[in-house]
């Protein structure tokens, strides 16, 4: 019998742990303090109150959006208890301006609309029930913690991606508890921006993905990866790069299985049922708009300079890995160099080492390696693009920002905890514990510096349950409820069987047995 007698419950207490953490950073960050929050917490409403989806060059923020901005002092510092009116004074949306539109253009419509249609939906039913008298703040609170909803499984889909992928329970655990060490990714997920769901959606395609490595060739399993595909290509731009991940997916595997006329039929499948789910929205934008992406010109000065090219490498790779592991809020709160420098470190080590010669018995090949983290490879080619054709037209740096590796998070967690387990050899039922106490260290770097940036100097902590849109008994039972989960976890994951296979078909090979 496994010494884990439940490991689904280990992998529940995860989750709730990873949910309580987004929870409880939902209080901590003041409103709008995320990026592109305000944009995007404008769009959810207006979708909550007319369920009309406006071109991507029609909408001007609320006026009521607009004057909640000067409520909440947006991107000062050193808050303090007389910046803000009490708790119950804060006032509804409604109560602070009429909803015309401002002088402020709203962006947001360059996205599609499935995340606004799923917020404006809840925030309708919420409405339904006297949640249109809610204060402003609290409102935002709300959508916030509807997108950690979405964000909240991925602890479970990293560990069921694991044990697809033939790894322990040890290492499932350890990737399920890989995403709490992200503490920009716990930001994201507590905050009102249409990455969580993305970021969900991703996670599942992975699964799937995972699933068809190992022989899975099943209609079920291509009719669902094509519905996930969907969703997410109606979520946000960087889904694009999926359809090119399942392409890839399904060709090396009809060539390495020898029939590749079954792979052909699975991914004519998955197509078909990915432009129903979504992807006619791209198509719609060819017709409508003549290309394939719309979005507002920035407002930026013209290059008075020659690019210097090496200056904006170095650059770019210091601001997106700093920016992965940690720059919060609107940029202004960053962990501490060393931390990134040690996880960076350990994290690219282990990318590499499983690209290059995984370590013999390790359950994921050197093919399948490349295969899971395609995708991200593309994204992050993308950002460099982007980046450097601004910094080139414009002369300012900008768009480099770690979190658009997200979408990724649950395969690369599930690689690394594979071969963190296999390189501890026999000391491998520490590595999980390692993982949590990891996040444990890098949470309270981001708290410290998240408490001291807005609400010092003078009493921090006093002013933060002042300043939180619920009431101070929330933050303080979600501590509790964190600390209770965290020894839970911890003593949990400390007990998987190095034995336990996950049941899977045999898999399709994409390299050598040599490779792992």
């Amino acid at each position: 019998m496994s010494k884990t007698r439940h490991p689904g419950r280990i992998v529940g207490v995860l989750v709730a742990l990873g949910f309580v953490l987004m929870a409880l950073s939902a209080t901590l960050f003041p409103t709008y303090r995320a990026p592109d929050e305000p944009e995007h917490v404008d769009l959810a409403i207006r979708m909550s109150r007319t369920w009309d989806y406006p071109a991507y060059d029609e909408m001007s923020l609320s006026e009521q959006t607009d004057v909640s901005l000067d409520r909440v002092h947006f991107m000062e510092r050193n808050l303090s208890p007389d910046d803000i009116a009490p708790r119950g004074q804060r006032g509804s949306f409604a109560d602070l301006a009429p909803d015309v539109p401002s002088d402020r253009p709203n962006r947001m419509p360059q996205h599609p609309p499935l995340y606004y249609a799923v917020l404006g939906s809840l925030l309708r039913i919420v409405n339904a029930f006297g949640g249109a008298a809610l204060p402003y703040d609290m409102t935002v609170w709300i959508l916030r913690i509807f997108t950690a909803v979405m964000v909240a499984p991925l602890p479970a889909l990293a560990y069921a991606t694991v044990r697809r992928l033939g790894g322990t329970e040890r290492a499932g655990f350890a990737a399920a508890a890989f995403p709490l060490m992200v503490p920009q990714l716990i930001h994201i997920g507590s905050s009102v921006n249409n990455d969580g769901l993305l970021i969900l959606l991703a996670a599942v395609l992975t699964l799937f993905v995972a699933k068809v490595l190992r022989g899975d060739d099943s209609h079920r399993t291509a009719i669902a990866i094509g519905v996930v595909l969907g969703l997410a290509l109606l979520t946000k731009g960087f889904a694009l790069v999926f359809p090119i991940w399942v392409v890839l997916l399904y060709f090396v595997v009809g060539k390495r299985s020898g029939e590749p006329e079954i792979a052909v039929t699975r991914l004519a499948e998955a197509a078909l049922a990915a432009f129903v789910a979504g992807g006619w929205w791209w198509v719609r934008n060819l017709i409508v708009l003549g290309r394939l992406q719309s979005s507002l010109p920035a407002h930026a000065s013209e290059a008075t300079g020659a690019p210097q090219p090496i200056w904006w490498a170095e650059r770019f790779i210091v601001w997106f890995v700093e920016s992965f592991w940690g720059w919060l809020g609107w940029l202004e709160v960053k962990l501490p160099i060393p931390l990134i420098a040690v996880a960076t470190l350990v994290l690219a080590v282990t990318l590499a080492i499983g690209l290059i010669h995984p370590p013999a018995g390790n359950p994921i090949t050197r093919g399948e390696h490349w295969i899971l983290l395609t995708p991200g490879a593309i994204i992050l080619g993308i950002v460099i693009n982007r980046a450097y054709s601004a910094y080139v037209n414009t002369g300012v740096t900008a768009g480099i920002q770690g979190r658009y590796l997200f979408p990724m998070i649950a395969a690369i967690a599930a690689i690394a905890a594979t071969l963190w387990v296999t390189l501890a050899g026999s000391r491998s039922r520490a590595v999980p514990a390692v993982v949590l106490l990891a996040a444990a260290i890098m949470l309270e770097a981001a708290f410290v510096g998240i408490v001291s940036t807005y609400y010092g100097p003078a009493d921090p902590m006093s002013t933060w349950l002042y300043w939180a849109p619920v009431p101070s008994a929330v933050p303080i039972t979600l501590f509790v409820l964190i600390a209770l989960l965290y020894v839970v976890a911890l003593f949990g994951v400390s007990r998987g069987d190095p034995r336990s296979k996950a049941t899977t078909q045999p898999r399709v090979m994409l390299g050598n047995e040599a490779d792992g």
